[in-house]
């Protein structure tokens, strides 16, 4: 049950409310109603309050909201503050009108609501609470820290997921989609198997123009390749197409080259005809054994 209060504010990072829908929550075609739907969601709950303070922090040049979005915003009562584009700009600005606001004797508020995924909300409300306020806080489950969900926990007061106020499934970052689409498929595996065989030339041993040792790629260097060339990164949270996705999935494996103190990730033959993919050059787990 949300506690209400007497004098409440409201401190939206809507930066961090909007580039999270986008990211995590495209591939399920969240319409605009969603990120309207956070702002009315958030009224309504505190309705019976009297709310001193509605403001939403967002980078205009960053984050292209659409007439609806503003409309709700306006209906709402919700003042948008522009901040300037950095890093944390949307955070330093929220935090700064919560601290000046505990010291305003003509605009003292009993209960603070802030929305934000960030860790860097921690002094501030800690520093709520020496005061003796009241702090709610609505985050994003997707990506919220979870020492900072533990900190939260910590304390009496309220504190929900805004996946929940907002009947959105978690998201997962695994997205096995893409593993369906056998054309999509093949194009990513011609590049890794392609960023294999670079890597595998790369470390052959040569003594005397002759072969002495076979070369090698471990799994640090298939990820290297892979970010430098931009073939995709790690996590990439837009796709939800991580390369630790195609280990946990079998589409690569790492294979131990007998005799030797090192590891090599391949390409699943199994997987391949499976799927009827065929790869040009394919590297296998004898390329990799010596004498070759």
């Amino acid at each position: 049950m949300i506690l209400l209060g007497k004098n409440t504010g409201i401190f939206i990072d809507y930066d961090n409310v909007f580039i999270t829908l986008e990211r995590y929550y495209e591939k399920y075609d969240i319409p605009d109603s969603i990120k309207i739907k956070v702002i009315s969601e958030l009224i309504s709950r505190f309705q019976d309050d009297n709310l001193l303070i509605k403001k939403a922090y967002c980078d205009f040049n960053k984050v292209q909201l659409t007439n609806e979005i503003f409309d709700s915003f306006k209906s709402n009562q919700v003042q948008l503050s522009h901040v300037y584009s950095g890093k944390n700009a949307s955070d330093v600005t929220l935090i700064i009108d919560i601290i000046k606001s505990i010291y305003n004797d003509k605009n003292i508020i009993d209960k603070y609501i802030i929305v934000s995924s960030d860790s860097d909300m921690l002094p501030v409300i800690q520093e709520l609470k020496y005061h003796g306020k009241t702090v709610i806080v609505f985050y994003f489950d997707c990506n919220t820290n979870v020492d900072y969900k533990g900190f939260l926990n910590t304390y009496k007061d309220e504190f929900c997921s805004l996946e929940e106020i907002l009947n959105l499934k978690v998201y997962q970052k695994k997205d096995f989609s893409i593993y369906e689409d056998n054309f999509a498929l093949e194009k990513i595996l011609i590049l890794i198997n392609q960023s294999i065989d670079d890597i595998y030339q790369k470390f052959i041993n040569r003594k005397e123009g002759k072969i002495v040792s076979a070369g090698t790629c471990n799994k640090g260097n298939l990820k290297d390749h892979l970010e430098k060339y931009q073939i995709f990164v790690r996590e990439d949270i837009i796709s939800g197409f991580a390369i630790e996705s195609l280990f946990s999935s079998g589409i690569l494996y790492e294979y131990k080259v007998p005799d030797i103190q090192y590891s090599t990730i391949l390409i699943s033959t199994d997987f391949l005809i499976k799927k009827g993919i065929n790869l040009d050059n394919l590297k296998t787990e004898k390329d990799f054994q010596f004498p070759l």
